[in-house]
């Protein structure tokens, strides 16, 4: 009984800012793709911050006035107060962010305006954010294969021609690039190896994951 208190004590808090914290992430996922890039974007925070502070004014509205008539119908006072959570988030787009302050007529304080524009700046931020990442990830897979294939040129040809193939580069192109790279010589062959295994490391970076490890895994069994 001690515990069900506490949780249902607590379910208007955490849960709501829980609640708010998934309603937000769905919201940019589809056009961000990476949950690291949202979760490291600062004015994500900062919005879901603003965000969470509605929801708990939408919240308290909706629970001063609709839970002793929800528990009737919800006998469960935890799932009560989850709904009234779920309608609150979902009601703040729709009815607190419409507010405006008016004064003399003219708007002063337009709430959903700025909301939305701190929301597009928090998105293309994430999105922003996503690209670094991606790069920072790419340049750590062609430090690991530019440390296999700087002695084993067979290695390199075949999975250079296999990734860049799958990035839909025009065969003619692959056999250029690898007989330019055979051909060169010292600080060129180095520059042009680190470009090479980069284009790879863009091109197909989970292929390349895959590769790597494999080329990693015989470097080792190898006597």
């Amino acid at each position: 009984m001690y515990v069900l208190d506490w949780l249902i004590a607590r379910l208007p808090y955490e849960g709501l800012l829980l609640m708010s914290l998934a309603y937000l992430t769905f919201d940019f996922y589809p056009q961000v793709s990476s949950l690291a890039a949202i979760w490291r974007n600062p004015a994500f925070w900062i919005l879901w911050l603003v965000f969470s502070f509605l929801d708990l004014l939408a919240f308290g509205i909706l629970y001063a006035n609709s839970f002793a008539h929800l528990v009737v119908l919800i006998p469960s006072p935890i799932l009560a107060t989850a709904a009234i959570q779920f309608l609150a988030t979902i009601g703040v787009y729709s009815v607190l962010q419409s507010f405006t302050l008016q004064f003399a007529g003219r708007k002063v304080v337009d709430v959903e305006e700025l909301i939305a524009r701190f929301r597009t700046a928090a998105l293309q931020s994430s999105v922003a954010k996503r690209a670094s990442l991606s790069r920072r990830h790419a340049r750590k897979l062609a430090e690991g294969l530019r440390a296999i294939y700087h002695s084993d040129l067979q290695a390199f040809s075949e999975d250079y021609s296999q990734i860049m193939a799958l990035a839909k580069m025009p065969r003619d192109r692959i056999v250029l690039n690898l007989d330019s790279y055979k051909n060169s010589q010292g600080s060129e062959r180095d520059a042009l190896l680190n470009e090479l295994v980069m284009r790879m490391a863009v091109a197909d970076p989970d292929n390349v994951r895959e590769l790597l490890s494999k080329r990693r895994s015989t470097v080792q069994s190898a006597p």
